[in-house]
């Protein structure tokens, strides 16, 4: 019999394998039904991963100690070099100490149908072979190590050699071994041991560990007992131990029949996220239980990203993936967070060592834009130590986009996630479609010629037995190619297809034998709480499987059928009908899934009261939770994504859950759109934010639907450029935007619109202000170096009037005359007169000033970081003041005789010039969050007060006596970073994505 590729051995040893495990018990005893597929996967992996000979018995349910002892002995007389035994079924202990293996139709009590752990390995203990290894998955069965211990204790008073019986358990006593957790975990441990390549083999020591680390929080310790004197085990070779492409997964080989298969949406919503630019997170995790394929996906992104695709890719499938998009990828598995950390910086030249200062900042400037693939993140050194030291700090970069894999969401770190568990991740037609490929194309595969029968009845079994998993449908693949169809046939039980198809003909009426299995379907496909009435029920079912049924005749069914129903249905409002998992499997096993949804999909919007223009908002429950995942699964979710109302009426939280699902471009944006909208603003004002932000994402069908839909203000992008700072300056006929993007760039509208540079250079804007001056338009503009410029809108001239010694943070253009600040101090330029004295700050840093005359007195107030100080115009200090405010105090401005500022507390304070009467304004309104804008507007009429705040809210109040009143307030949907009011028609906003107007 074939023993696996002879390219994957590292030597010239013969191993063998024994491969036992007891499914069908006595009286009393519980049958383990998951036995065969537990077999199954140990036999795949030793066969093709580790290059081993599979003996033949004893197999699956030795009927007798005798016939298991006699199948064990014909493996020790073919004295291979490495002998390896797992057992799996169940354990007893008899006296609390020795273990009992029952074996077919065996149970404790009866002594003749139980062997005893001691008599297997006294059996092996006494075999001369050069190393023997035994695995016992059972219960209690760490009990067997004092049987070995035992065993070399007499040998080693009589003068014998000891033993060479390596034991590996997968239980402690009293613990109980779940029934194909450990197989599972075994498996995948030898697959991917997190080893050196450089070691040609797996220390046991190292394979406990790993095992014990996949079986995750079951509580069941594994436990690996060595001999006393024994050299390190040579039974399992290291999969990656000699191999040049270690990126590629062992099976991506083209005579293995692996093919790269399921994962395109998933490819789609990575490469996506790569290529994103938008103000959204910076990482993305890929999450799902073991055997999904998260290290296989970003392996395979990475080898189609340079272009050396896996020899089974499909060429079109590569094209998906951008050449370069993926610059390094890592394997974080038994890594420490200073390694990862090195390789990243050897990677882009960063000269710093981890941990030195600056060393973030350094990885930011180097070579542009990273995509960086990090694998196992839950299987580092200290898995908590990557993410507070690496993931965490690379996702801050702005340069950065980062991918992990993990098998649940990292802990502490804010990502996107796509959950290869998902439905949408697991379609069983891409499982089968690797099955087939492997009992096809396996160079070993006794099925080249098989017929299209024999084939099917072999994918659907292993379809059935995957769960959904990818790694298992492969493995029960390998183990089904080295078989015939004859002995596979022996080993099927009757199927899960056979036993449901009979149960669901014997309540269908006479003569339809279809009947029950066509009206159930539609309930195996919804979402959510489950089916929710009897109308939508008969309308799918209609469109899938051309089938009207009463409310009467679905009653009945549900009767017969009430075995099959989820214990939680419960129809309502609420909830609904579901069928439990394994029916609804069978169900949709061979369906169309799209089709399904498709269905589901044109009954909710036949359903619609006033059709779809105005129905989204009226329609059920069912139909706003669900809509728009049925709409995904069906391939028809894109068209609706244009429509504001569309996405004003879903349920805020499924809606978002399937544009992450979707994960395309457009369906990410959309996301970062709906995250953004006001939930608690009027429906009109929704809209309003809905086309701002639809043309910030370049969304321009659902900007144009959201703008004709509106009947409050709307809104145009004036520039693209992300900016923090703005103005308006000279006579109304003829007033320019002057604009301050976060590059430090100053941008000025021309005579006849349109932005052109007026600033731009090595020495960043720091701060500015405007002022007609006898009818010209002046730019004040101060620079991170300290200078400060005067800019004649009109003739273009630029002079430099201050050169200061740090940053300047104001520069306040009033009518007597340009006070310019840095933290440390201000001076005033007086119009006609000159430049005045430099006026310290009286060490408190200042972030703010304004000037006013306040009853014939002309005064500087500055803000500090946690008071007001007031000097008179010569840079006599008067007095300083306290506001209360939570947080630092940000700008100032003044009116008459009062003062307001305000804070990062999202608050504004308000009192006279002495800090008497002093009161907060606007609480309600910023979130507690930045206020960005606080600026007055003296045109002609009543003065206003304009302040905005970072959580996307602008307040334009008016004056009733000293106090602000009259409010309007606005929610933009963006993050306002400054504003001003050219006119009382318009209002100009800077966010990241740029400065709109808004007409209100």
């Amino acid at each position: 019999m074939p023993s696996g590729p002879a390219e994957q051995r590292v030597d010239e040893l013969h191993r063998l394998c024994v491969i036992a495990g007891t499914q069908t018990f006595g009286t009393g005893v519980e049958n383990l039904d998951h036995v065969p597929d537990e077999l199954a996967l140990v036999r795949s992996v030793l066969r093709d991963d580790c290059g081993m000979e599979v003996h033949p018995r004893p197999g699956l349910d030795p009927t007798s100690p005798a016939d298991f002892l006699d199948g064990l002995h014909a493996a020790i007389d073919r004295a291979p070099d490495v002998l390896v035994l797992y057992y799996t079924g169940h354990g007893f202990l008899r006296q609390d100490t020795e273990l009992l293996l029952p074996l077919a139709n065996g149970d404790p009590g009866r002594p003749a149908t139980v062997l005893p752990a001691q008599a297997l390995l006294t059996e092996l203990q006494a075999a001369e072979l050069g190393e023997v290894v035994v695995i016992l998955d059972v219960c209690d069965s760490d009990a067997a190590a004092d049987d070995l211990r035992l065993w070399e204790i007499r040998t080693g008073a009589a003068g014998r050699a000891t033993g060479r019986v390596h034991l590996i358990t997968a239980a402690r006593k009293v613990e109980k071994a779940q029934q194909l957790a450990f197989a599972r975990a075994f498996t995948a441990a030898i697959q991917s041991p997190g080893i050196s390549p450089n070691d040609r083999y797996i220390p046991l020591k190292k394979l406990e560990a790993e095992i014990q680390h996949r079986l995750g929080d079951l509580y069941q310790n594994v436990t690996y007992h060595p001999p006393r004197g024994a050299e390190e085990s040579r039974a399992f070779p290291n999969p990656d131990s000699g191999r040049r492409q270690t990126s590629r997964p062992l099976e991506a080989r083209a005579e293995t029949g692996w093919v790269f298969c399921g994962r395109d949406r998933a490819v789609e919503q990575v490469v996506a996220f790569l290529a994103s630019t938008g103000t959204g997170g910076r990482c993305c995790a890929i999450t799902g239980k073991s055997g999904t394929g998260k290290s296989i996906l970003l392996k395979w992104i990475a080898s189609a990203s340079s272009r050396r695709p896996f020899p089974t890719s499909d060429p079109d499938a590569v094209s998906v993936v951008p050449e370069g998009c993926v610059h390094l990828r890592l394997d974080a598995h038994g890594q420490e967070g200073y390694t990862l950390l090195s390789q990243v910086a050897r990677r882009f030249g960063v000269e710093k060592e981890p941990g030195e200062p600056g060393f973030f900042d350094e990885l930011d400037t180097a070579h542009g834009p990273k995509a960086i693939l990090i694998d196992s993140i839950d299987k580092a050194r200290e898995p908590d130590e990557p993410i507070s030291e690496v993931l965490a700090p690379l996702a801050e970069l702005s340069s950065v986009r980062l991918v992990v894999a993990s098998g649940a969401p990292p802990r502490g770190l804010p990502a996107e996630e796509i959950c290869l568990d998902d439905a949408v991740h697991s379609d069983s037609a891409e499982i089968a479609r690797l099955v087939r490929s492997v009992l096809v194309k396996h160079a070993n595969s006794v099925h080249h010629e098989a017929t299209e029968n024999d084939l099917g009845e072999m994918v659907r079994w292993v379809v059935e037995r995957s769960e959904s998993v990818f790694r298992w449908a492969y493995r029960y693949a390998i183990d089904l190619a080295y078989q015939t169809f004859e002995e596979v046939r022996a080993l099927m039980p009757d199927s899960i297809t056979d036993r449901y198809a009979h149960r669901l003909r014997r309540i269908s009426p006479e003569g339809d034998p279809h009947w029950a299995r066509d009206l159930l379907a539609p309930l195996a496909y919804a979402l959510g709480a489950g089916m929710p009435d009897h109308r939508l029920w008969s309308e799918v079912a209609h469109r899938l499987r051309a089938r009207r049924a009463s409310e009467a005749e679905l009653e009945h069914l549900l009767s017969q059928a009430a075995d099959y129903l989820d214990e939680a249905s419960d129809p309502g409002p609420d909830g609904g009908w579901r069928l439990s998992s394994d029916v609804a499997d069978y169900l949709i096993q061979d369906a169309d899934t799209a089709a399904a949804h498709t269905a589901f999909t044109e009954a909710m919007m036949a359903a619609l009261p006033g059709g779809e223009t105005t129905g989204w908002f009226r329609a059920d429950t069912y139909t706003q939770r669900n809509f728009a995942e049925h709409a995904l699964l069906a391939g028809a979710l894109t068209p609706f994504l244009d429509d504001p109302e569309f996405l004003l009426a879903m349920d805020a939280h499924r809606l978002r859950r399937a544009l992450t699902l979707d994960g395309r471009d457009k369906a990410r944006k959309v996301r970062e759109l709906c995250e953004s909208v006001t939930v608690h603003g009027s429906h009109t004002e929704n809209l309003s934010q809905i086309a701002l932000l639809a043309a910030a994402f370049r969304l321009p069908e659902l900007a144009d639907a959201a703008r004709r839909r509106t009947t409050g203000w709307t809104a145009s992008l004036a520039d693209r450029h992300g900016s923090d700072a703005v103005d308006v300056v000279g006579p109304a006929e003829a007033r320019r935007l002057v604009i301050g993007t976060l590059d430090g760039r100053l941008l000025a509208s021309g005579p006849i619109g349109g932005l052109e540079p007026l600033v731009q250079g090595a020495d960043p804007v720091s701060a500015f202000g405007t002022r007609l001056v006898h009818g010209v338009p002046y730019v004040a503009v101060g620079h991170w170096s300290g200078t400060v410029d005067i800019h004649d809108l009109v003739s273009g001239e630029t002079s430099t009037i201050d050169d200061l010694d740090s940053r300047i943070v104001a520069c306040d253009f009033g009518e007597r005359g340009l006070v310019v600040a840095t933290a440390r101090g201000w001076r005033m330029h007086e119009l006609g007169v000159g430049e005045g004295p430099l006026v310290p700050s009286g060490g408190h840093a200042l972030s703010a000033v304004a000037q006013a005359d306040v009853d014939g007195e002309w005064i500087v107030v500055g803000a500090c970081t946690d008071r007001v100080r007031v000097w008179a115009a010569d840079g006599t200090f008067l007095r300083e003041f306290r506001t209360g405010q939570r947080r630092a105090l940000t700008s100032v401005v003044v009116l008459d005789d009062s003062i307001f500022v305000a804070s990062d507390d999202g608050t504004v304070f308000q009192s006279d010039v002495y800090g008497y009467d002093g009161h907060i304004l606007f609480e309600e309104f910023l979130s507690a969050e930045r206020v960005t804008t606080l600026s007055l507007i003296r045109d002609e009429g009543n003065p206003r007060l304009l302040v905005t705040g970072k959580n996307g809210t602008a307040i334009i109040a008016t004056f009733d006596g000293r106090d602000p009143s009259h409010l309007v307030t606005m929610h933009v949907g963006l993050a306002i970073n400054a504003a001003v009011l050219p006119n009382d028609r318009e209002l100009v906003i800077c966010s990241d994505v740029g400065t709109a107007r808004l007409h209100i």
